[in-house]
C-alpha cells in the first residue's frame, strides 16, 4: 500500500534546508560568542595586569588577541579538530615563549632591522665574506632561545630546592598561559 502525502501536509512539515554559501566573516556560532570570548579572556588579562605582580604584563593583551584570532582562523580552516587543536596549542606556546622571552626585537624596530638584514644579505650575496646577515639573525634567535630556556631550567631547579628565584620573566611566562587556558 503506497502512502500518499496530503496536500495540507506540506504546511506542517519542515522543508529541507538549502545549502548556502557562507562568507568568511559569517561565523556559524555567531559574533556574539566571539564578543563574549573577548570579554572573558580580556577581563582575565586586565585583572592580571592590574594586580602588578611583575613588570611587563601589558604584553598579555596582544598575546590574548593573537590567541583569539588564531583560534577563530583555525576553527574556520579546513583542518580537522585533531590537527587544529595541537597546532593552536603549539602556536600559542611558541608565540608566548618568543614574546615573553623577548627573543624578537620590539615591533617598532622590526621593519628597520628587516630592511637592514635583507640589504646586508643581498650585499653578502655580491661579496660573500663571513656569516650572511640572514643566517646571523637566525643564529641570534637560536642563542636567545637557548638562553631563555636555560633561565627556565635554572628557575625550575631553584624552585625544586625550595629557594626563591627573582627572575620575573619566567613567572610572566606562566602567567601568560592563564588566558589561553581560560579560553
Amino acid at each position: 500500500m503506497a502512502t500518499s502525502v496530503s496536500p495540507v501536509s506540506h504546511l506542517f512539515s519542515r522543508p529541507e534546508p538549502q545549502p548556502r554559501q557562507r562568507s568568511f566573516l559569517e561565523l556559524e556560532e555567531g559574533w556574539l560568542s566571539v564578543l563574549l570570548l573577548l570579554a572573558m579572556v580580556l577581563s582575565t588579562v586586565w585583572s592580571v595586569d592590574q594586580a602588578h605582580w611583575v613588570e611587563g604584563t601589558g604584553m598579555l593583551f596582544p598575546l590574548a588577541l593573537a590567541g583569539i584570532a588564531a583560534g577563530i582562523l583555525l576553527a574556520r580552516s579546513a583542518l580537522r579538530s585533531w590537527v587544529a587543536l595541537p597546532l593552536g596549542l603549539l602556536l600559542g606556546v611558541a608565540l608566548t615563549f618568543a614574546i615573553v622571552g623577548q627573543l624578537l626585537p620590539p615591533p617598532s624596530e622590526m621593519p628597520g632591522l628587516f630592511v637592514q638584514t635583507i640589504g646586508g644579505t643581498l650585499g653578502w650575496l655580491r661579496h660573500p665574506a663571513g656569516l650572511p646577515p640572514l643566517l646571523g639573525a637566525f643564529v641570534t634567535l637560536g642563542e636567545n632561545t637557548i638562553d631563555f630556556g636555560a633561565r627556565i631550567g635554572l628557575w625550575t631547579e631553584i624552585g625544586a630546592k625550595g629557594q626563591v628565584s627573582n627572575d620575573n620573566a619566567i613567572f610572566l611566562l606562566f602567567i601568560a598561559y592563564v588566558p589561553g587556558y581560560r579560553a
